[in-house]
């Protein structure tokens, strides 16, 4: 708003007006030529206009307040996005992933994401983009291999075979989506001595 300092003789009030119209103030960027008007109720007195500009500049993006924080999940199938929050009104956020606009990811990695903010509203904030980077990260889940032993063997008995059972997929998947199948070993070979021998799962 604008106002004239001074007192008013009594009897004559001020009245602002923009282009014709009573004028209370603006909000949005512009320049705006403001007419004061005095008003004569005792017919006193001769009255007369003043002119002055209001300014009110475009503002910049500010991130400051802007929260866009890395976040962590573990991998479910489902597709996890990261996303800012208190995002200014009249500014849109984009998300990129190596420069390719990115709605979230579904396989267990480390995404380095940018969000690029840019005004919307490009009557009040300048049309430069402003960016943030975060992290989101999906884990890998834990398998458990549980290996099927026989309970014994005797002295000079070949090595047994083994097998495993994998527990811990989830969204319906199976064994069938390693790439690397688990194999499994043991130290024994027979006519070794009675005793106990390490098994080895590979990958561990």
């Amino acid at each position: 708003t604008l106002e004239i300092s001074g007192s008013l003789p009594s009897g004559v009030d001020l009245e602002y007006y923009y282009n014709d119209a009573l004028f209370n103030g603006a909000t949005n960027a512009g320049e705006y030529i403001i007419e004061a008007r005095f008003v004569d109720s005792t017919g006193n007195y001769d009255t007369t206009s003043l002119f002055a500009t209001l300014y009110i500049d475009k503002a910049t993006i500010n991130t400051d307040n802007i929260v866009f924080s890395s976040i962590t999940y573990t991998y479910s199938g489902s597709k996890y996005a990261i996303t800012a929050s208190s995002v200014p009104v009249g500014v849109d956020v984009t998300y990129y992933l190596n420069n390719s606009v990115f709605d979230g990811a579904t396989n267990a990695g480390e995404y380095i994401i940018e969000a690029r903010f840019t005004a919307t509203d490009t009557q009040n904030y300048t049309t430069s983009t402003t960016s943030k980077e975060a992290t989101l990260t999906i884990n890998k889940v834990e398998l458990i291999i549980k290996v099927n032993t026989p309970n014994s063997i005797f002295y000079g008995d070949d090595a047994p075979t083994f097998s495993y059972t994998c527990e811990g997929f989830v969204n319906g998947e199976t064994e069938s989506v390693l790439t690397t199948k688990p194999t499994i070993s043991n130290s024994y070979v027979p006519g070794n001595n009675i005793g106990n021998y390490a098994i080895t799962i590979y990958p561990t």
